[in-house]
């Protein structure tokens, strides 16, 4: 194994010991990527590593604009954006787009900037998942940071019935795990109540199943179906 996929290795792992002794050896690790083009912030990022993610954003000469909306670093997501407006609508290289990333990372200021910068909130993620911002927001597991982003998506002008992969729709989700004022809000922006998952499941089936019972009330009073 190279070294650098040795440390690859180690900022997935999150073994900052093995970080910090490769780094000694050669401090331009700090900016490797991937074979696919991914950066190894955004890896730790990715697999849940914010000791190793906060050790390379300290040790990087600077920051992407990915990396940037990741870590909901405004300061320099004004500057890449100052110097190139398109870093807005930019697309990651395994495919997503930078607005759904910083969605997905909880970043609701960053998330504010793009969107006021021109990025598109209904664009979707060029790989098999198909997300677009929205879905990422509803994964949010933080009811608070989930809402506010959704909120703020839908200002922007976000679609609520574009699904991603297997069908599911941000209504899907959020009845299954969000909270009710989002349900609500979705519903309020048009979501479709009755639509169905590549299960067959609606978002009233979801909620049910996961004993989301204001969910399910609400979702029966719009006439969703089971």
């Amino acid at each position: 194994m190279t070294t650098h996929d040795q440390f690859l290795a180690a900022v997935k792992a999150g073994d900052t010991a093995a970080m910090e002794r490769l780094l000694a050896g050669n401090p331009t690790l700090a900016d490797a990527r991937d074979d696919h083009g991914i950066s190894a912030l955004l890896l730790a990022a990715y697999h849940g590593q914010p000791a190793t993610r906060d050790l390379l954003a300290g040790r990087k000469t600077s920051l992407d604009v990915f990396e940037a909306a990741a870590l909901g670093d405004c300061g320099r997501l004004t500057a890449l954006i100052g110097a190139d407006p398109i870093a807005a609508h930019a697309i990651s290289p395994d495919g997503f787009p930078v607005v759904a990333l910083a969605a997905f990372f909880g970043q609701v200021e960053a998330l504010g900037l793009l969107l006021a910068a021109g990025a598109d909130p209904t664009v979707g993620a060029t790989n098999e998942l198909r997300v677009t911002a929205l879905h990422a927001a509803v994964a949010q597991r933080d009811p608070v940071v989930s809402f506010a982003l959704v909120r703020l998506l839908l200002t922007h002008g976000a679609r609520v019935n574009v699904a991603q992969r297997g069908g599911w729709m941000p209504l899907h989700a959020t009845a299954a795990h969000g909270p009710a004022e989002q349900v609500r809000l979705l519903l309020a922006h048009g979501a479709d109540a009755n639509a169905t998952n590549d299960d067959g499941k609606t978002a009233l089936d979801l909620a049910e199943a996961a004993g989301r019972v204001e969910n399910a009330a609400i979702l029966r009073a719009a006439g969703c179906a089971g």
